[in-house]
Order: structure tokens, then C-alpha cells, then sequence
């Protein structure tokens, strides 16, 4: 701008007025013209000297010709008016400046000349500049010298090509378009782009270059060419390029910086030997990116841990090198991320070459279920798979299922592959339907070493086969010598794999099958081959299956506590057959129990259960042959809660969560006495059950649902003398449960109906004891148990957990009645029962109520 402002303070006021409406030499002062009116036909050609040339604002002169100037610091201004021909600007340092107007080309030559353009329009090539900015008007096309030149665009058009020759170059835009492409020669060039807009790509020489890309578009190809370049790509989108078709490398050690981007393409990049993932960058692969060119044959790509890799529409993706066979390497603190692809399960990233996690993150889509499931996977050919990465699990519709061989396939090493111990964790729990699944390197087939597996089981190789004696074929009575018999060598025992039990609630650690070596080639006569082996899978049921198994057996234990007996819920018969109704009556109950179930999860719970009951006959009759029978109502509210145990995570007697159940009964009793100390109690009783079970992970469900319990109890006292009695009686109990189905955020509890019947068979010591006024009955009762039912069943999904509620157990208790007076009688119990067969069973219980009638 200073060459501009001294060649400006040579067209004075008085000479632009002394050159009103011509186009030429402004009289008087030399080496000046104006052109602002008028035609001026033919060339205009300056002598020697330091030339300017205006066209001043509003001008509407126009020069049908060339203009051209001498070797002299000549400048052009150009606000307004016409240039037909071409504008030469000699060898000497020279300023072009348009606002407007137009002219048919321009040609700056050599030294270091300045252009500068807000407006107007050249029609044909602007060639030859040093230093140029654009900030508007139209050029059909640019073509800089062979120098260090610099071209600035911030707004206007390039119609074709900008363009430049040797020399160390820099290209700044930030706005406007350009029609063509951008092109420069050998020499340590710079390309800053912005903004605007590069139709057709960008071509750039030898030596070492700079592309450093923020914003605009490009569209056609980048090629930064031979020796050692870099491409920086910051806070870009798709957007930025929506029809570019490849960004190169080329030959030497290039590389390419993403910064901050967001790009879905990774196909597009090639032929660089450094490729930098940073900044919370995203990118895309919607095919394979190849590192290295013909002569470095690989690179390396480093992902930092806020970027993320990812696997685009299902396509099969990857990282590889230009040479074949040769390994890239990949740095890995960030993220590989096959889950966008909507619920798909079959993504497929394959590096071949060396992997190393640092700290870094695999997301995956899997279908949990069984052995067959698809899973998306991460495949590692040639090389290495070492450092740490943690796989995050999505299951894409999985309902689970029990895993019996190698399991899901998630990591996969091909081509000679492998993967080093902790290479890979998973990064939380990996559950569904009744399963956890757990991370397992190598499966049970000898070709799975190095691959990664998902197993719902642990699979344990069976216990070695004792090796046989070798088969002698007997010797032919042929010709002596006899052959020597072949020598057969037995088959070879696999190993087995001993599990120490590590501590509850630790990761499972994968079994390792040692395979022996092969055996020598087998001789003629072999012996017979060793049948394949067989592995007995462990379930990894997760800790919520024996927590959620444990409710229908509490639920019957609630029930059945609450139901009682008719001397648990009445105290004495002598009480109630003396003639006398009606009679309310009330007690309260308490257990401690430790019980199990066997089953497939095998639940226990330890905990303690407390209850109230109240009850009314309602009314009474007494038949002519002095039997009598009495009906009433009663409800009751009972709660039961504990710790659950049970077989979980492949472990026995696993802490697994909590139980929390309580029941609200309403029932019907019948009962009838004879004068031959015969009685009859019947019960109908309906119970409202609620509550909630939590694993020990915090996962778990409410306790909605119901169940009837019907009891049919009898039977006979026998006096032994006229203090003591003894009372053989008999119970049979019919419940039916019903639990509301419900979903923890793993999958949907089901609790099919269950129903089933429970007898017991008892015999009662009571005495009769006149002791100030009161009688006092002290009693000894012995009572066997069992449950007839055959298994409760839980569903969670597609996976079945059955629990047997069959059992026998025997119940010794002492206790009480203390008729007060004629219309009170207290009465209490307590108790201890034991398993003898089945389910097991430690409880202690007690019992105390009061009788009152009027």
C-alpha cells in the first residue's frame, strides 16, 4: 500500500480536473494518466519511469487496446471503466489495484510486484504476481511467478486455476471460490484454507508442504506430492467435503493431523506414513485406510483418548499398509466404536499389524445368547494385540443362553496373529436373560489360542484319559527272522485344568487347555483313536438368578407361616370345645430360618420372618350329640426379609443380593369337634404378596402377585391318664402361587404358576395342671414335614431356572396354654425344624397368642 500511496500523490486534484473526460496523459505531469470518460482506441504504452495509471470512481472510459508500462514502479488504479486488451506491467516493482471496471487480462512480469482486488472483473489470466490479495471481483484464472510468492483470496471468484510456479509458496483462503483447482510447483509450499470454496482439488509439488485445513470446501482429489508433507485437518465435517474423492500422501514421510474433526471417510486418506487422531476427533470408516506408500511400505496411526475410530454401515473396515505383509501400527488411547451401525451385529475392523491399547476403549454389538450369536469383532492379522483395552458390550436383542464351546466370538487374531495376556478386559458387566458373560483369551478348540471369547460358562476340560497299553500285532509264521511288530504309541491324555477357587465377587479368569505335542506319525496297526473330548460347561448365571429364584420358595415360606397350624393359630382344642362362642383370638409369629433350595441356581436365604394375626368365629353349632363346629374370619400381616445366597458367576454360595417380602392374608376356618376328642380344622386363606429383591450389583425387581392356600387338618386325642394326653393328628396344605411377571434393565422376570401340596404328620404330648385356679397345659409336639411340589420356575427371557421345592423336615417344639379364667386363655410355642431329606432347612420359631371369648 505505500507504493500505492506514492504513486496516488502524483495525480493531483488540479490534474484530474485538467483531465476531465479524457483518456490519457494527464498535461503536466509527467508519467501520469487518467482515463476517466471517453475512448481512447489502440494501445496505451508508457515510456520509462514510475507510471500511474487511474481510473477514477464513476469513470466510464475505456481503452480499446493493451495497456503496457516500462521497467519504472508503475502502478494501475482502477475504479471504474474498460481495459479491452491486456494490462503488462514491465520488470520493475509494480502495484495493480481494481475496485471495479473491467480488463481483459494482466500480466505483472518480474520483480516484486503487488496486486490487490475488491471489485470489477478480468476477464482472461492474472499471470506473474508476487504478492496478491483478493477481496472480491472476478479472474478467469491465476498464474504466479516462479518465486516465494503469497496470494490472499478472502472473498471474489477464480474462474479456472490458481496456480504457481518454483518457489516457496503461500496460499491463504479464507472466502470466495475458486472454479478449478489450486496448483503449485516444487517448493516448500503452504496452503491455509479457511473458507471458500476449491472445486476440483489441489495439487501441490515436491518438497516438504503444508496443507492446513480449518474450513470451505474442496471437492476432485489433494495431492501434496513427493518428499515429506503434512496435511492438518482442524474442526472439519463431511461438509467440508462432499465431493472429494481422495486426499494423498504421495511419496516420502507425509503426515496427517486430525484435529477436532468429524469425518466419516477414512477411505479417502493415502500414502501417509503418520496419521494423528486427536482432539475429540471422530473419524469414520466406511472402508480401509492404507498407511505408507511404495517406498516407507507402512506407518503408524496414534489416536489420543478423546478420539474415537469408527465402524460406518456395516461395512468391513481396517486399518492395513501399502506393501502387503508389512505391519502397520496402531496406537490406540482413544476409541474403536462398532455400534453405530444401528442394531447390526457383524462389523467387521481389521488391522492388519501391530495394535497396542493404551487405556483404550472397544465398543461392540453383540447378540448375547449362545455359541452361534453374531457379534461385531476386531480382527488383528499379522501382527500383535498388546497394552490394555477394555470392550464395552452392547446387546443388540440377545436373550441369553448358556455358551458350551469356544462362546462369541469378539476379537480374532488371523494370519499368524496374536493377542497378549490382558490385552483385553471387559469394561463393565456383560449380562442377559439368566446369564453373565465373561471375557475369556483362547476357547476349547486348539485353533482359538489366540482369539477372545464370550462365554456365558466355564468350560473345564474333562480329567485325563489313561493312556492304553500299546496293540502288538501278532508276527505272521513267515520265513525267520520275524518282522519286529510295529511299535503303536497310545494316545495322548489331554490335560486337565485344575480351578483354584479365588474369592467371591472376582473375575473369572479364563481355564487354559494345555495341548501336549503332537504324537509321532502313527505306525501301521494303529490304535484305535481316543473319542474327541467332551466339556462340561459351568453356567455363569449372574447374581440376579438365585436372587429372583429365591421368591417363590419365600413366598410358600410366608404363607405357610402365616397359614400355621390350628393349635399354632388357637392355642388349645379343650379351650375352644367347652361350649362356649364366639371366641376372637389373636398371636403373633417369628422365624429365624436358613434355608436352601437345590436347582439350577440353587437359592438360599438366611433371614427372619415376623407376623400378626387376628381372628373372629363368626358364629357356632352345637348338634344333640354334643359335637360342635364353629366358623370364623381371620387376617393377618406377615414380613419376611433376609440375605440370598446361591449359584452364581460359576461359584457356589455366592452372595447374591436381598429379599424383602411381606404378605396380607384374609381367611376362612371351619373347624368341628366331637365328644370323642375327634376335631376337624379347615382353612381357605388368600394372601396379597409385595416386596422387592435386590442383587448385591443393585438390580432387581418389585414383589407383586397372590396365592390361595387351602389346609384340611384332623385329629384324635387319646387320654393317657387324667393329666396327660396324647394327640396324633394329620395336615394337608394346597397352595397356589401366583408372582407378577416384572423387568430389571437386563431382561423380563417371569414366574410361571405354581402349585403343588405339603403334608405334615404330627404328634402332641399335652398335659393338664390345676395351678391356682388356672389350668395349665404344657405341651411336646413332634412334626414331620414334606413338600410335594415338584420345582418352582423362573423365566428370565428365553433362559429357565427351575428350583426344587421338594423336601422333608422335622420340627420338634414345646409349648403352652394358660387358661386364665373361663374366657382367657394364653397360649405360645417354640420351636426348631431341621431338613432330614431334600431342601435344606435351620429354623427356629415362636408363637404366642391369646383367646378371649364371650
Amino acid at each position: 500500500m505505500l507504493a500505492l500511496l506514492s504513486a496516488s500523490a502524483l495525480v493531483s486534484p488540479a490534474a484530474m480536473t485538467a483531465a476531465s473526460a479524457a483518456c490519457g496523459p494527464v498535461p503536466g505531469v509527467p508519467n501520469s494518466y487518467v482515463c476517466d470518460s471517453g475512448i481512447l482506441t489502440g494501445n496505451l504504452n508508457m515510456p520509462s519511469g514510475n507510471n500511474t495509471l487511474l481510473f477514477p470512481e464513476g469513470s466510464t472510459g475505456t481503452i480499446e487496446g493493451n495497456v503496457t508500462s516500462g521497467p519504472g514502479a508503475d502502478s494501475i488504479i482502477i475504479y471504474s471503466g474498460t481495459i479491452t486488451g491486456a494490462v503488462n506491467q514491465g520488470d520493475g516493482i509494480d502495484v495493480f489495484i481494481m475496485y471495479g471496471g473491467s480488463i481483459g487480462s494482466l500480466n505483472q512480469s518480474e520483480a516484486l510486484d503487488e496486486f490487490y482486488m475488491y471489485g470489477g472483473r478480468i476477464v482472461g489470466n492474472f499471470s506473474s504476481g508476487d504478492y496478491g490479495e483478493q477481496h472480491g471481483g472476478q479472474i478467469g484464472s491465476v498464474s504466479l511467478l516462479a518465486a516465494n510468492n503469497v496470494y490472499i483470496m478472502t472473498d471474489g471468484i477464480i474462474d479456472g486455476t490458481l496456480s504457481a510456479g518454483f518457489g516457496h509458496d503461500t496460499i491463504t483462503i479464507s472466502g470466495g471460490s475458486i472454479g478449478n483447482r489450486i496448483s503449485l510447483s516444487n517448493g516448500n509450499d503452504i496452503i491455509n484454507l479457511s473458507g471458500g470454496s476449491v472445486a476440483n482439488g489441489i495439487l501441490m509439488g515436491n518438497q516438504d508442504d503444508v496443507l492446513n485445513w480449518s474450513g470451505g470446501t474442496v471437492g476432485g482429489s489433494i495431492t501434496l506430492g513427493p518428499d515429506n508433507d503434512t496435511a492438518r485437518l482442524t474442526g472439519l465435517t463431511d461438509a467440508n467435503m462432499p465431493n472429494l474423492s481422495s486426499l494423498t500422501g504421495d511419496v516420502g514421510d507425509d503426515s496427517l493431523i486430525l484435529n477436532n474433526v468429524t469425518l466419516s471417510r477414512a477411505s479417502i486418506f493415502s500414502q501417509f506414513e503418520t496419521v494423528v487422531v486427536t482432539n475429540s476427533s471422530t473419524l469414520g470408516f466406511d472402508g480401509t485406510l492404507v498407511l505408507g506408500d511404495a517406498g516407507t511400505q507402512t506407518g503408524t496411526m496414534t489416536i489420543d483418548a478423546g478420539s474415537t475410530l469408527v465402524g460406518s454401515e456395516s461395512t468391513v473396515g481396517g486399518i492395513t499398509s501399502f506393501t502387503a505383509g508389512a505391519l502397520a501400527t496402531i496406537n490406540n488411547s482413544g476409541t474403536i466404536d462398532l455400534t453405530r451401525n444401528g442394531s447390526g451385529s457383524s462389523d467387521v475392523f481389521t488391522i492388519a499389524g501391530n495394535y497396542v491399547g493404551n487405556g483404550a476403549s472397544l465398543l461392540l454389538q453383540t447378540v448375547l445368547g449362545n455359541d452361534t450369536s453374531p457379534s461385531d469383532k476386531l480382527v488383528i492379522s499379522n501382527g500383535a494385540a498388546t497394552g490394555s483395552t477394555a470392550i464395552t458390550v452392547q446387546n443388540v436383542g440377545g436373550a441369553g443362553g448358556l455358551t458350551t464351546g469356544n462362546g462369541i466370538l469378539v476379537v480374532e487374531a488371523i494370519n499368524g496373529g496374536t493377542t497378549a495376556t490382558g490385552a483385553f478386559g471387559l469394561s463393565g458387566s456383560v449380562s442377559a436373560g439368566a446369564y453373565d458373560y465373561a471375557l475369556f483369551r483362547g476357547g476349547v478348540t486348539t485353533d482359538s489360542v489366540e482369539n477372545w471369547y464370550l462365554r456365558s460358562s466355564i468350560v473345564t476340560p474333562p480329567p485325563p484319559v489313561a493312556p492304553t497299553d500299546p496293540v502288538v500285532p501278532t508276527p505272521e509264521p513267515a520265513p525267520p527272522p520275524p518282522p519286529a511288530p510295529g511299535v503303536v504309541n497310545p494316545p495322548v491324555p489331554v490335560a486337565s485344568v485344575t480351578m483354584p477357587p479365588p474369592t467371591p465377587g472376582a473375575s473369572v479368569a479364563a481355564p487354559v487347555l494345555v495341548v501336549p505335542p503332537a504324537p509321532p506319525p502313527t505306525p501301521d496297526n494303529p490304535a484305535p483313536e481316543a473319542p474327541a473330548p467332551h466339556y462340561e460347561p459351568i453356567p455363569l448365571y449372574r447374581v440376579e438368578a438365585p436372587t429372583y429364584a429365591a421368591i417363590p420358595p419365600a413366598a410358600y415360606e410366608l404363607a405357610l407361616a402365616t397359614l400355621g397350624t390350628f393349635h399354632e393359630r388357637r392355642g388349645s382344642s379343650d379351650f375352644l370345645a367347652s361350649g362356649h362362642a364366639p371366641v376372637a383370638w389373636s398371636r403373633v409369629f417369628g422365624q429365624s430360618t436358613d434355608a436352601s433350595w437345590s436347582g439350577g441356581a440353587s437359592p438360599s436365604l438366611n433371614g427372619d420372618l415376623f407376623g400378626i394375626q387376628a381372628g373372629l368365629d363368626l358364629m357356632g353349632w352345637e348338634w344333640q350329640n354334643g359335637q360342635r363346629s364353629q366358623l370364623g374370619l381371620f387376617g393377618g400381616y406377615a414380613k419376611l426379609d433376609g440375605d440370598l445366597k446361591g449359584f452364581a458367576m460359576g461359584w457356589n454360595n455366592l452372595d447374591v443380593g436381598t429379599l424383602d417380602i411381606d404378605a396380607t392374608s384374609l381367611g376362612l376356618t371351619f373347624t368341628h369337634f366331637t365328644p370323642q376328642g375327634w376335631y376337624v380344622d379347615a382353612v381357605a386363606m388368600y394372601s396379597w404378596f409385595g416386596g422387592e429383591v435386590n442383587s448385591r450389583r443393585d438390580i432387581g425387581i418389585d414383589i407383586d402377585g397372590g396365592g390361595v392356600m387351602l389346609s384340611l387338618e384332623g385329629g384324635h386325642r387319646f387320654s393317657l391318664n387324667e393329666n396327660w394326653a396324647l394327640l396324633p393328628n394329620a395336615q394337608l396344605i394346597w397352595q397356589d402361587l401366583s408372582i407378577d411377571s416384572a423387568s430389571d434393565r437386563i431382561s423380563t422376570i417371569a414366574f410361571p404358576d405354581n402349585n403343588g401340596f405339603t403334608g405334615r404328620l404330627g404328634l402332641r404330648l399335652e398335659g393338664d395342671r390345676l395351678w391356682s385356679g388356672a389350668h395349665i397345659r404344657p405341651n411336646l409336639e413332634l412334626n414331620l414335614w414334606h413338600s410335594f411340589e415338584d420345582r418352582a420356575e423362573v423365566r428370565m427371557d428365553a433362559d429357565r431356572i427351575f428350583t426344587d421345592l421338594s423336601g422333608t423336615s422335622l420340627e420338634i417344639g414345646a409349648g403352652f396354654a394358660a387358661d386364665l379364667n373361663e374366657k382367657t386363655s394364653l397360649f405360645g410355642k417354640v420351636d426348631y425344624t431341621f431338613d432330614v431329606d431334600g431342601s435344606d432347612r435351620d429354623s427356629f420359631g415362636g408363637n404366642l397368642g391369646l383367646s378371649f371369648k364371650w
